[in-house]
C-alpha cells in the first residue's frame, strides 16, 4: 500500500471512529516513536563512547591501508573510507 493511500484510509476509517480515540491513538503512536528514537540515540552515544575509550580503525577505499579517522564512529558513513593520504585517497 501506497502512503497517500494509506493516510485516505487511516482519514476514512478515523471519520466513522468514535471522537477522540482517533486524537489517542495518535498520541500513544507518536510516543512509542519518540521512545525509539531516545532509545537510538542512546546506543549511537554509547557506540561513540565505546569506540573513543578504544579507539578504531577503517581501510581506505583507495589504497586498502587501515587508518584512524578523526570523527566519531556515528558520523562515519560507508563512503567516506578514504584516508586522504594521497591525491587518489579522496571520495
Amino acid at each position: 500500500m501506497k502512503k497517500d493511500e494509506y493516510v485516505k484510509a487511516f482519514f476514512e476509517g478515523a471519520a466513522l471512529a468514535p471522537q477522540g480515540t482517533v486524537m489517542q491513538y495518535l498520541a500513544e503512536q507518536m510516543y512509542e516513536l519518540r521512545q525509539q528514537v531516545y532509545s537510538k540515540h542512546e546506543q549511537i552515544e554509547f557506540m561513540d563512547e565505546v569506540a573513543r575509550d578504544n579507539g578504531w580503525s577503517m581501510t581506505c577505499k583507495s589504497c586498502q591501508k587501515s587508518y584512524e579517522p578523526d570523527c566519531e564512529l556515528s558520523e562515519m558513513f560507508g563512503s567516506e573510507n578514504y584516508c586522504g593520504g594521497s591525491q587518489w585517497c579522496t571520495p
